[in-house]
């Protein structure tokens, strides 16, 4: 078998230098144009005229809630253990 050819192909290159843009820097701070958009116009609704007034309440009780309200509490005294046989 005859052996591969193999042909070295050289491309001219041209070098280019990297251009930097220059910033200016204005504000330390992000912005962007709709964060200065202009509010609309605030029109204040009207105020309702209710004749609605609240049911009074008779409230019957000590007025808190829990357990420590309680009127009765279930206890008893410690007792012996009974021997088991």
């Amino acid at each position: 078998p005859a052996a591969p050819v193999v042909a070295e192909v050289a491309a001219e290159v041209e070098t280019v230098a990297a251009v930097k843009p220059e910033v200016t820097v204005e504000h330390n701070h992000a912005t962007a144009p709709m964060t200065r958009a202009p509010a609309p116009e605030y029109v204040p609704e009207a105020p309702r005229h209710s004749d609605w007034q609240r049911p009074t309440f008779a409230f019957e009780g000590k007025g808190a809630a829990g357990g420590h309200t309680a009127t009765h509490h279930a206890s008893a005294a410690p007792a012996r253990p009974q021997p088991v046989e």
